[in-house]
Parts: structure tokens; sequence; C-alpha cells
């Protein structure tokens, strides 16, 4: 759990990020939420990120 929140987090995650909500947006039959991040964290420093754009996987940098 988050130690900010005490929001269940994902076990392995490369990141995580504790947000507090500071704003909900309808956008036609979706909600966005605008959130502030309160905590970042890199678990480990192992792993790539995994990008999905213009129907491919890519790398970063």
């Amino acid at each position: 759990r988050g130690e900010v929140t005490h929001a269940p987090l994902i076990g392995g995650a490369l990141a995580t990020l504790e947000c507090r909500t500071e704003q909900r947006v309808v956008a036609g039959d979706h909600t966005l939420v605008i959130g502030r991040v309160l905590t970042a964290e890199l678990p480990s420093p192992d792993g790539e990120p995994l990008t999905y754009f213009k129907g491919r996987y890519r790398q970063l940098g």
C-alpha cells in the first residue's frame, strides 16, 4: 500500500505514483481524472518501459 494514501499498489510495477484527485472532467461518455502526484517511486532500477505508439511497440531513449 502507498505510504501517503494507503491505496493498493501493483506489485512488480516499474514505477508507482500516488495521486490526489484535483479535477474530474466529463468528456463524452468518459470522465477524465486529473491528479496531483503526491509520491513517485521506482521500486527497481531494472526493467524496460513498454511503449506502444502508432501501432507498434517502441523503445524510449
